[in-house]
């Protein structure tokens, strides 16, 4: 399963260690977070494993509105698993990540599958 979701400075879909900050500037600074860069696309990103062992991506546009998702490591927690499910949510952002913007914009919005 994959949450997206996009919030002003907060990277809420990622799951923090305790009670602490969803804020972008926080889960950059997380041991497991390493820098994102996607040629095309304005502002920022990082890449982690959160605190439910879930892989996740989160990226910051220039007006302080986050993109975070997370992909639950059906199968097992190895690293392989891992990483193969980095690069999807990596993959999916490069897709999405320039019309999520003007989508949030838009009529509110809520759906799932299944």
């Amino acid at each position: 399963m994959i949450e997206i979701m996009y919030d002003h400075r907060a990277a809420s879909a990622i799951g923090v260690p305790g009670d602490g900050s969803r804020n972008f500037e926080s889960v950059a600074a997380l041991k497991s977070a390493s820098p994102l860069n996607i040629d095309g696309m304005e502002g920022r990103g990082v890449t982690i494993t959160d605190a439910l062992g879930k892989s996740a991506v989160a990226w910051e546009y220039r007006d302080g509105y986050v993109l975070s998702m997370t992909m639950s490591n059906q199968g097992g927690d190895e690293d392989r698993l891992k990483t193969q499910n980095t690069r999807i949510l990596t993959s999916l952002l490069k897709q999405i990540g320039n019309k999520v913007p003007s989508i949030a914009t838009g009529p509110d919005n809520t759906s799932s599958f299944p």
